[in-house]
């Protein structure tokens, strides 16, 4: 079965000729995103397919998403990317450590283009005035109605 490797705009930025991965995936937002001249002429070196996941997909992953981390810290880019890889069962290159945090916990393979993470993280959300901690869907403290703060709440090391 062939590898499918569905990659984020850090792929196209960051990647060097030691990939030999010709045939890519990815959704529309990132090649919208890859502005320069010289950056708009590597995407001409790879086979790429541009796709959507689903919306039931999307919607699916960020359910499983605020589990361990709050919407705030992916945008609607980055959440595309792993329902892609979600849908494809494929590997995500990535340097953007949350979009990797992510994938840790979702488990869809990831790799990093010259960074990876050396520990996943499980935020919560605390109030800074009460210091209760909240799920990550929520935004306003239900005691004193203070905005939430984003909080790593606990380290998973990858070794």
């Amino acid at each position: 079965m062939e590898r499918k490797y569905i990659a984020d705009t850090s792929f196209f930025l960051n990647f060097n000729l030691i990939y030999n991965i010709f045939k890519i995936y990815t959704v529309p937002e990132v090649i919208e995103e890859v502005k320069d001249r010289l950056n708009r002429i590597k995407l001409g070196m790879f086979d790429i397919n541009v796709l959507n996941p689903k919306k039931k997909t999307i919607e699916e992953i960020k359910k499983k998403i605020l589990e361990f981390m709050p919407l705030e810290k992916l945008s609607d880019t980055d959440i595309k990317i792993i329902a892609l890889a979600y849908e494809l069962k494929g590997i995500v290159l990535t340097d953007d450590f949350s979009i990797q945090n992510a994938c840790y916990f979702l488990r869809i393979p990831f790799q990093g283009v010259t960074r990876e993470i050396k520990e996943a993280y499980i935020f919560r959300k605390l109030c800074p005035n009460c210091r209760k901690i909240y799920s990550n869907d929520k935004k306003k403290c239900s005691i004193c109605g203070s905005n939430l703060k984003i909080i790593i709440y606990r380290k998973i090391s990858r070794e």
